[in-house]
């Protein structure tokens, strides 16, 4: 990821930074995600140019026009992630990520006003998990957020919210989600009291120098940190 605060913006001060750090990187495979406005300048200037055909939307809903349904699929269980087999639940994850993600997805689980659920299909499969951590602006960012299935996502949705106390008190959630995949939208349609609540907007692009790493785009319902490193 490369921040600049805002005034300095424009003025060429990170550029030194980031060629110092892609000097770092030398001939291995770098990523980034870039922003609408700067990701053809990431493509032109550092080499950023090995991209997905799709951009990445961010769609939000505020949680005053959040109604969660009473009605959820029986076909799908949901577990803390502490109750459930670690080895089974990294192995999922190996599924969404080729990188081993063990150590990061500990440290991530154990941060404060942090809530993680696994879901499950009728046979016992992990087919899902979750994060939800309460943020910045009073915000909850459900993220990263998995599932092979709309359905076993609605359950884990409902039965996040429902762990969260008073999840009602916060100004609104969101999934950062590839465009490609119309599900997170539709997930959130199945919370929002009318369509119309929800809105969406392009936000960012996955950008490679040597190659694109694909991921199953079909699965993801939410980046975490707005990063590819825990995609």
């Amino acid at each position: 990821m490369f921040y600049c605060v805002q005034k300095y913006r424009g003025t060429g001060l990170g550029k030194p930074l980031f060629k110092k750090v892609m000097d770092i990187v030398g001939d291995n495979n770098a990523t980034l995600t870039g922003v609408v406005k700067m990701s053809a300048k990431y493509a032109s200037d550092f080499g950023f140019d090995k991209v997905p055909e799709h951009w990445h939307l961010f769609s939000s809903l505020k949680c005053a026009d959040v109604v969660i349904p009473d009605k959820v699929s029986e076909k799908y269980t949901t577990k803390l992630w502490s109750d459930v087999d670690y080895e089974a639940l990294t192995a999922y994850d190996r599924t969404i990520c080729v990188r081993d993600r063990k150590k990061m997805m500990t440290n991530w689980f154990n941060l404060p006003d942090t809530f993680t659920r696994v879901v499950f299909d009728e046979s016992g499969k992990i087919v899902g998990y979750s994060t939800i951590r309460l943020v910045s602006k009073n915000k909850m960012s459900p993220a990263p957020f998995y599932a092979d299935k709309l359905e076993a996502a609605e359950v884990l949705l409902k039965d996040l919210l429902n762990m969260i106390p008073n999840w009602q008190q916060y100004a609104s959630f969101g999934f950062l989600h590839p465009e490609c995949n119309k599900d997170p939208l539709k997930l959130l349609e199945m919370f929002a009291k009318n369509k119309e609540s929800v809105s969406s907007a392009t936000f960012i692009r996955s950008q490679f120098t040597k190659k694109l790493i694909p991921t199953p785009d079909q699965k993801v319902y939410a980046l975490a940190d707005c990063a590819h490193q825990f995609v």
